[in-house]
């Protein structure tokens, strides 16, 4: 686990609630607003249908939806190698370290300040 909420961080979690990635996900959206006049961000209160349109589940053009899977595959990406590199940081601390570390890395993410580790 390395969410702080407590959420189970399944997919919906990392594509639309974490907030580790919301710089990331903030980024999708800007990208797909660009590319294909689809604002995501105006839908982020409805989970299920932000799912279904960044999975491209039958809504816009083909072509548009195409954008839109490239673009949510490099969030993905995105996220992934976070994941990884904050899983590493952790896996080579102390577990004292590791959960002062973590808290304050948490803290900040509430503040506003974004994920400890780029």
């Amino acid at each position: 686990m390395l969410c702080g909420s407590g959420a189970v961080e399944d997919e919906a979690h990392l594509l639309i609630f974490c907030d580790t990635y919301a710089d990331l996900r903030l980024n999708m959206y800007t990208q797909v607003l660009r590319l294909t006049g689809w604002n995501l961000a105006l839908m982020k209160e409805d989970p299920r249908w932000i799912l279904e349109a960044s999975l491209g589940c039958g809504i816009g053009e083909k072509q548009s939806r195409l954008i839109v899977y490239s673009v949510v595959a490099r969030f993905v990406q995105g996220a992934l190698k976070r994941r990884g590199k904050l899983l590493e940081w952790f896996r080579n601390m102390t577990k004292d370290t590791r959960q002062e570390e973590l808290d304050s890395a948490l803290r900040l993410v509430r503040r506003g300040g974004g994920a400890a580790v780029q």
